[in-house]
C-alpha cells in the first residue's frame, strides 16, 4: 500500500482527538479541548472555538445557508453548535443541546430546520430540531427520544436493546443500528416527528 502526505504541520501542544475536512478542500477543523479552523494551504489558524472541558470526540458539519459545525466531547452531556462564518468573531457556541447521557454517536441533517441525532452511552437515540439563526442562551432539550427493546413474550417483560449508531436520512427518517456486539440489527425508523 502506498501512502503519501499532502501536507504536515504541528497543530498545537495537545494531541488532536478529532478532524473534519470542510467541503472544497481549503479548510480543516482539528480538535482537542478547543476546536481550530485552519487554512490548509497556509497552515494558518483562521478561528479558534472554546467551550469543551474534555476531548472532542465527534465533529459534524451542518449545511444550512450559513455553515455550522456540531461537536460532542468525551463524558460531556452538552453538544455544541459553532458558526463557521469567518467574518463572525464569535469564539463560543451559538447553541447547546443537553442530553441525559454523554454522546457516543452523532448524525446531522441540515436544511431550513436542522435535525441533530445523538446516540447516548446508555443506547438511547435523541433527536433535536432547531433553526440555526443566531445565538441561543438556554440549552435545547431533545424533541424525540427513542429506545429499542425486545418484544417480550408471554409472562416475560421486554428488555432494552442498546442503539449503537444512527444516520439521519431526511427530516422524517433515521436508520439505527442496535443490539449487542456481534449481533447488530439495522432498522429504518419513519416518523413525522423525527
Amino acid at each position: 500500500m502506498f501512502v503519501s502526505f499532502c501536507s504536515k504541520w504541528k497543530a498545537n501542544e495537545s494531541s488532536v482527538t478529532c478532524l473534519l475536512a470542510l467541503p472544497g478542500g481549503e479548510n480543516l477543523l482539528s480538535a482537542h479541548h478547543k476546536i481550530t479552523l485552519w487554512c490548509i494551504a497556509s497552515k494558518f489558524i483562521i478561528k479558534t472555538f472554546y467551550g469543551h472541558a474534555t476531548e472532542v470526540t465527534r465533529l459534524s458539519l451542518v449545511r444550512s445557508g450559513t455553515s455550522y459545525c456540531v461537536s460532542a466531547a468525551r463524558d460531556d452531556r452538552y453538544i455544541s453548535v459553532w458558526p463557521l462564518v469567518i467574518k463572525n468573531k464569535e469564539k463560543h457556541c451559538v447553541a447547546q443541546l443537553i442530553s441525559n447521557d454523554p454522546c457516543v454517536n452523532l448524525s446531522v441533517m441540515g436544511d431550513e430546520l436542522t435535525n441533530i441525532g445523538i446516540v447516548t452511552r446508555t443506547g438511547v437515540l435523541q433527536i433535536f430540531r432547531h433553526h440555526l439563526n443566531g445565538k441561543r442562551t438556554r440549552p435545547l432539550k431533545p424533541d424525540l427520544t427513542l429506545q429499542m427493546a425486545t418484544s417480550g413474550g408471554k409472562g416475560s417483560s421486554s428488555e432494552p436493546l442498546p442503539i449503537v449508531g444512527t444516520h439521519l436520512c431526511d427530516p422524517t427518517t433515521a436508520i439505527v443500528a442496535y443490539g449487542q456486539s456481534g449481533l447488530f440489527r439495522f432498522e429504518k425508523i419513519v416518523s413525522g416527528s423525527i
